[in-house]
């Protein structure tokens, strides 16, 4: 359409584009859901938004009856602790958590910064490691290759968004509303993974041991090198239980993990957008600071890429 600049105060005639927006008599009406709109969506008024709250997509209905028009993504609405990395395609600014130069040493953390999303993370070395930072996969869409990090002999790294009860996604359960935490990882050779999973654990120092070392956890991945999808929660260091879903991974297929926390502290999974075969009960002690954490552990020997594809965090 044409008409005069919507941005200033020029009388001069422009061109420019966008979508009519009708708004509804007695203002919007906003919808969340965890899926697209179709034309089977046509019990709302015009002008009704609507939020995938996975996507992230913003829809419109323009039109009666059930034709909605996608009017862009947003990274937040009204969650100002999400966090989401649809894609990576740079490899994060790396630096110490003290400052300076990041460290290669046993037992050290260092900061990822990707501006690209404004995200940021501390990755820990349980032992030393042959690289301070991932690189970009050697696949397109595939983000980043967190395997160089490891090097020849067995490693282990865990990654968090700050190990801190102030860090932006620490949750307090039985007070927070309900969260998540969700990664899509691809592994090119399956037994070059020990573990590779994503959960929330209690703010704690880091670990050497993991996830065991920690005294309340619930996580859902990779446990042993036949790919085999399990989870693995403890409460009150009262032991790690393993509880296997049935299910495997199959290599070089992007899979994805969500763990889910409700307001009582009730943890529930998904894998793949569903409901896992097989899975444990679990209910994080109320009053819990958690975080969300990443771990990967490689077995020894020379490994081919294990990618981070994509990462998201925040309140359902």
């Amino acid at each position: 359409m044409t008409g005069k600049n919507p941005l200033g105060q020029n009388k001069e005639s422009q061109a420019y584009e966008g979508i009519n927006i009708i708004v509804p008599v007695g203002g919007w009406q906003f919808v969340k859901s965890k899926l697209d709109p179709t034309t089977n969506n046509t019990k709302f008024p015009l002008g009704t938004l609507w939020l995938n709250t996975v996507t992230r997509n913003v829809w419109i209905l323009t039109s009666v009856p059930g034709l909605w028009t996608q009017i862009g993504t947003t990274l937040s609405f009204t969650n100002s602790r999400l966090t989401i990395l649809p894609t990576i395609n740079s490899i994060p600014v790396m630096s110490a958590s003290t400052g300076g130069t990041a460290a290669v040493t046993i037992n050290t953390a260092n900061v990822w910064s990707i501006p690209q999303w404004g995200g940021y993370f501390e990755q820990y070395n349980t032992t030393v490691s042959s690289a301070i930072a991932p690189t970009l996969s050697t696949t397109a869409g595939n983000g980043l290759n967190i395997d160089t990090i490891g090097g020849a002999a067995s490693k282990t790294i865990e990654i968090t968004e700050g190990n801190s009860v102030n860090s932006k996604n620490a949750f307090v359960t039985g007070t927070s509303a309900a969260f998540y935490v969700q990664a899509s990882f691809n592994v090119a050779i399956i037994a070059d993974v020990t573990d590779l999973y994503v959960g929330f654990r209690k703010v704690q120092a880091y670990q050497a041991t993991v996830p065991a070392g920690y005294t309340d956890y619930a996580t859902m991945g990779v446990h042993g090198i036949s790919g085999l999808l399990e989870s693995q929660t403890q409460v009150g260091s009262g032991g790690n239980i393993i509880t296997s879903s049935t299910q495997s991974i199959t290599a070089a297929t992007t899979f994805t993990i969500r763990v889910n926390v409700n307001a009582a502290g009730v943890v529930t999974y998904l894998i793949n957008g569903a409901v896992p075969s097989a899975s444990a009960a679990y209910t994080f002690t109320s009053a819990s600071t958690v975080i969300p954490y990443i771990i990967y552990t490689t077995p020894a020997g020379g490994h081919a890429e294990v990618d981070l594809v994509n990462y998201q965090c925040g309140f359902q």
